[in-house]
């Protein structure tokens, strides 16, 4: 995945998007805070929300905009990123050799 994007020569600067997706395997499944991941990648907020975005156009993962009936509260809330596939976040975080165990937390968490 690195090198399809690198390949395209999306993303300029490499080593916060490399940052970024140790980053994004962690959020998998999560509500998405793009300030915070950007502290934690010394990268601006706008830097990852389009790192969020090569990622959604690459048909990587998606980010699934919250629901709430009341459009001004759905407007203040983030959405939540999933990979494709859980086997994705899975070797970005380098545990596709720990076996899942059914009705463990973690694999709820993959399957939600």
């Amino acid at each position: 995945m690195k090198e399809e994007i690198q390949a395209e020569q999306i993303v300029r600067n490499l080593k916060p998007f490399r940052l970024f997706l140790d980053v994004a395997a962690q959020m998998n499944t999560k509500v998405v805070n793009f300030s915070k991941i950007g502290r934690d990648v010394d990268a601006d907020t706008k830097s990852v929300q389009n790192y969020f975005e090569i990622l959604r156009d690459t048909h990587v993962g998606i980010l699934l905009n919250a629901h709430d009936n009341s459009l001004r509260r759905r407007q203040k809330m983030n959405p939540k990123f999933y990979y494709f596939y859980t086997g994705v976040a899975r070797s970005l975080n380098r545990k596709l050799n720990i076996p899942l165990k059914r009705g463990a937390y973690k694999y709820g968490d993959l399957f939600e």
